[in-house]
């Protein structure tokens, strides 16, 4: 199997000629992207020629960057887009009008292939470029390629009406510009002259680069799809869509964003040239899987020698985990700090730990040391994490010759150690330019430890594990909603997670509506099929939200109205804890994640899939059950294998199925990719290394977006009333 952090390192590298000295409009997967996997960053694409970088769907179109360097655009332009093109060609056509280009770059994540694939299932897209039989074009890129060469026909009219003779500056590098003279005229710095611009000379391409993951670590990695996120009913044909979300969102849309979804994933497994067989456990899955059939069936990594076994899992079938209070330093970090956006990638690190730039990004740009620090944080427990994060402050400290003393015993990790050893770096820019990748995330780490107990990360977790502890030894449900209540009856509304911070840190301290949602989403996706929360419990839970959130209403203007707003959200509410529950109820196998006795009594769903996989023999898959016809398996399998279709080959495979052969299954292939739609925590990132860390097979992990409790607040859970977010 390809690496695919090298590989996608490599696409990056083959654009240099074509990213130099140009301007770049990037829609916002991209440009998380860039700061995830392409070699240095951002940083790393300005020491290679960059000369600016601005966001795609700036909304009207302006001149607001991405990056605060105030230079005019060259006259060569690059888009990188992850949407279908024509569904951006409005925009494209603006941005190049208000240019002065003659060279423009338009790269696509989606294939020719995929563009042409997805017309006929968005009739809207038919036409955009003026398609016609008659033109003499083949190919869909070709046909956008002539309309944009128009565009660029259009600027010249400008273009050759102005002099640009004042040759008084010079582009010196990326942050330096010298004025020898005068102030030039605002293209002065990249033309020596528009006295004559040939039509001929201006340069237009279109093409598809696979440029759409983040890597995470050099074996996981994210393709950002924030608008993609599983149905709570698992219903078979349920419309794809998120219950929270039904009102607001046509299924139309959401279809079309699991075929761009189903698109980034093909281009992820054509760059691993692997041929691939697909499992789904869920419905969103399943319709996901059905999407890269449809659109990949002739792919040429189909005829591949090797194979891969894609296994894809709805995360609404286990809600425990990004719910809970892991204990895993980097779902610690990306539940306490904030992201720079909600569907970003990016945590925001306070400035202050190393410099005093306004804006400080956790990000590593494919860097092997901070990369390497992943890798290691996202397999040990928190405690183990906190003597890396230590020993790599020290080492780096040697390394980079600074002034500092360490104590000769080091004794228990704290925070104030932390906080000396990294000290010591703020302001020294040489070591920052050099190191700022891993500083970064070390950074992060000690900011996460300082907010921590701001938002009652340790009395949350404590009140998890004597939640699940007593659940298995009593199996009584009462014991969740009592805890709940429990908890409810220490809110404080009139702040929000922010403001709580400033509370006291007695034993009384208050908690926020955010954590009480969250242990209540926890709570009865634990119990799911396993337990029944009686309705008396229920109803018991239902009139305590009522009257914490009822406490406020006094502070509204319409107090009568915020009453009848609070219950209609509480009702909301606990129609989707319903479906939370009850979304594994179809499934046999993986029904339970929850065992009372069991040690431990929680197993995530994505652990019992991964174990199943990697177990040394499945001798069930192989032979026909007691009594059974052949090829009928002697345990459920919730595991859906959706085959590619419409070969004679096929069709002698299904007979000897029948005959009694082993039926499909991801355990049969040397490589496996599990991806999560939805949200992947690292903990189980984790629990997927070590199920195969003995077998010999090559594991992959991918995900739709880092899992966490804002995202699942984000998808699943109705907004509160004003005023009592």
């Amino acid at each position: 199997m390809a690496n695919l952090s090298s590989a996608l390192q490599g696409v990056w590298v083959a654009l240099n000629d074509t990213l130099s000295g140009a301007v770049v409009y990037a829609d916002d997967a991209i440009l998380s992207t860039i700061k995830w996997s392409a070699p240095g960053g951002f940083a790393g694409l300005f020491q290679r020629g960059l000369v600016n970088v601005k966001r795609f769907e700036q909304d009207p179109p302006s001149d607001e960057e991405t990056f605060p360097i105030r230079l005019p655009d060259p006259p060569k332009v690059v888009f990188l887009l992850t949407a279908h093109i024509s569904r951006h060609a409005s925009r494209l056509r603006d941005i190049i009008l208000r240019g002065r280009y003659v060279e423009c770059h338009i790269i696509s994540t989606l294939s020719e292939d995929s563009h042409i694939l997805e017309l006929a299932s968005d009739p809207s897209l038919v036409g955009v470029w003026g398609d016609s039989p008659g033109d003499g074009l083949v190919g869909y890129f070709p046909r956008i390629e002539a309309t944009v060469y128009g565009w660029l026909n259009e600027t010249l009219k400008y273009v050759i009406g102005n002099t640009f003779d004042n040759k008084t500056a010079r582009f010196d590098s990326l942050f330096q510009f010298r004025v020898l003279n005068e102030p030039p005229s605002i293209h002065s710095i990249f033309w020596d002259s528009y006295d004559e611009v040939p039509a001929d000379d201006l340069i237009v391409s279109v093409e598809h680069r696979p440029l759409i993951c983040s890597m995470i670590t050099n074996d996981f990695f994210v393709i950002p799809s924030p608008s993609v996120f599983p149905s709570l009913d698992q219903a078979e044909g349920t419309p794809l869509r998120t219950s929270a979300e039904d009102l607001s969102r046509p299924s139309v849309s959401y279809e079309s964003n699991i075929r761009q979804l189903a698109f980034s994933l093909i281009a992820v497994l054509d760059t691993l040239g692997l041929r691939d067989e697909l499992f789904a456990l869920g419905e969103t899955s399943k319709q996901l899987a059905r999407c890269i059939v449809a659109q990949s069936s002739s792919s040429a990594r189909r005829k591949a020698e090797g194979s891969i076994a894609v296994v894809l899992i709805d995360r609404t079938l286990d809600l425990v985990s990004p719910t809970m209070h892991t204990d895993n330093l980097l779902d610690q970090m990306y539940t306490v700090l904030p992201r720079i956006t909600p569907t970003s990638l990016d945590l925001a690190v306070a400035p202050e730990l190393l410099l005093s730039d306004p804006e400080f990004q956790s990000t590593h740009g494919c860097d092997e040391e901070t990369m390497d620090l992943f890798n290691v944080l996202t397999v040990l427990a928190q405690k183990d994490s906190l003597v890396v994060v230590r020993k790599r402050l020290l080492d780096l400290i040697s390394q980079e010759q600074i002034d500092f003393k360490a104590p000769r015993i080091l004794g228990k990790v704290t925070l104030p150690q932390l906080q000396k050893f990294l000290a010591p770096f703020r302001g020294v820019e040489s070591v920052l330019e050099k190191r700022a990748s891993v500083l970064q995330v070390l950074a992060a780490a000690i900011q996460t430890l300082e907010d921590s107990a701001k938002t009652r990360w340790d009395e949350l977790t404590g009140i998890e594990k004597i939640m699940l502890f007593s659940l298995s030894e009593t199996s009584d449900p009462t014991i969740a909603t009592q805890q709940i209540k429990d908890v409810l009856s220490r809110t404080d509304l009139s702040s929000d997670k922010t403001a709580a911070a400033n509370l006291s840190t007695d034993a009384s301290a208050h908690f926020s509506l955010h954590d009480v949602i969250l242990l209540t989403i926890f709570s009865y996706s634990l119990v799911g099929q396993t337990l029944h929360i009686s309705d008396d419990d229920e109803m018991a839970l239902k009139d305590a939200f009522y009257n914490v959130l009822v406490r406020h209403v006094g502070d509204s203007e319409d107090p009568t109205a915020t009453r009848v707003k609070i219950q209609q959200w509480i009702s909301n509410f606990f129609m989707q804890l319903h479906a939370v529950s009850t979304t594994r109820s179809r499934l046999e196998q993986f029904k339970y994640v929850f065992k009372p006795g069991a040690t431990p009594p929680y197993q995530s769903l994505i652990k019992q899939v991964v174990s199943d996989i990697a177990r040394p023999s499945r001798p069930a898959a192989a032979r026909p059950a007691a009594g059974g016809r052949p090829g009928m398996p002697a345990e459920p399998e919730d595991l859906t294998h959706v085959p590619y279709g419409g070969t004679l080959g096929t069709v002698f495979s299904g007979f000897s199925r029948l005959l009694g052969a082993t039926r499909p299954h991801p355990s049969q292939h040397q490589s496996v990719l599990v991806f999560v739609v939805g949200g992947i925590t690292f903990a189980e990132v984790r629990e997927v290394k070590e199920a195969f860390r003995n077998r010999d097979v090559n594991v992959l992990v991918g995900s739709t977006d880092i899992g966490s409790s804002e995202t699942i607040l984000r998808h699943l859970v109705p907004a509160p009333p004003i005023g009592l977010s």
